[in-house]
């Protein structure tokens, strides 16, 4: 009883341990958020009033107003909340990095480029997060590819609108440039699995035509076929997953040919005992029972129950 009472405790102490740091996470997550807020306004007010030009100041101030929405995601951190993050990262990376080419402008201050070269790490960040995160299937190097081409348009969009010459004005021509063929590369690029969907494509076919042909037979492959079913669920995110399921589905087959060719002698011996069985004690029933039960389950394609009962039957009529 101790035993059991020091286990409740434990637990008790680690549910409030975890709602503990899950609160002070919270928290911090709300000053975050509420800190980028107030820098993002800070930092475009002049823009606003006057005192200064608007469009550079835009793009930063609307950088730290996503990133401030993006803290709870921060504090969560689950499997939808690494996409959204990795969504967001794969559309920053872009215009973050053209934002921080402006740090080689030497007729800005000196600060003010600092600032810029921050937010080309970011930038930098940003891009090997995504690709980090956005990665595994084809789905998601496609959908990653799409949302850096929304990046890359925002980047081109921030080019235009603000001009600039010499050295900067290249290196944010090249970085656009860059951002669309990254893109679309992710989006039309070659699929490193497509060897390995062709051969579970071809697998797959075989074995449709094959279930077909046994069912036309009279031999269920009820199992074989909800396996192969499973496989083309997967088939397409995961190919070798499916591969294995697919010759799971081939052994499944296979034991249940081999097990039609042995049931079926099986069931002879069994008939022949339970007739003779039958001829001396017609009031005896329950070995016939058995072998009808028997019979309904290898029609039903339950071939092991009906081995159990054809084996039954034989020794209760022995």
């Amino acid at each position: 009883m101790s035993e059991v009472e020091g286990l409740e405790d434990i637990d008790s102490i680690l549910s409030k341990s975890i709602a503990l740091q899950r609160n002070r996470l919270e928290t911090l997550g709300i000053v975050s958020a509420i800190s980028l807020v107030m820098a993002a306004a800070w930092y475009v007010w002049p823009g606003i009033d006057g005192r200064a030009e608007f469009l550079p100041r835009f793009g930063p101030g609307i950088i730290l107003m996503v990133l401030a929405l993006a803290m709870q995601d921060f504090v969560d951190y689950g499997p939808k909340h690494r996409s959204r993050l990795g969504s967001l990262a794969a559309a920053a990376w872009a215009p973050m990095l053209l934002l921080g080419v402006t740090s080689f402008d030497a007729e800005l201050e000196t600060s003010v480029r600092l600032g810029h070269g921050l937010l080309g790490l970011i930038g930098l960040s940003c891009y090997l997060f995504s690709t980090s995160v956005l990665t595994g299937s084809l789905q998601a190097v496609r959908f990653r590819g799409l949302v850096q081409l929304l990046g890359a348009t925002s980047a081109t969009a921030l080019l235009l609108s603000n001009l600039s010459e010499g050295v900067v004005m290249l290196t944010s021509s090249g970085i656009c440039v860059l951002a669309f063929g990254v893109a679309l590369f992710d989006i039309f690029g070659k699929d490193p699995d497509r060897e390995a969907r062709k051969k579970f494509k071809q697998l797959r076919d075989s074995l449709e035509l094959r279930i077909l042909e046994l069912r036309a037979k009279g031999i269920q492959v009820d199992q074989a076929a909800s396996l192969l079913q499973n496989a083309i669920e997967v088939g397409y995110t995961d190919p070798s997953e499916a591969m294995t399921i697919l010759h799971l589905a081939e052994d499944d087959i296979e034991r249940t040919l081999a097990m039609s060719s042995d049931i079926t002698d099986i069931r002879e011996d069994a008939a022949k005992a339970v007739s003779e069985a039958d001829d001396i004690a017609p009031t005896a029933k329950k070995a016939m029972r058995l072998l009808t039960q028997g019979d309904r389950e290898m029609e039903l394609g339950s071939l092991r129950d009906a081995e159990m009962l054809f084996r039954k039957a034989k020794t209760h009529a022995g």
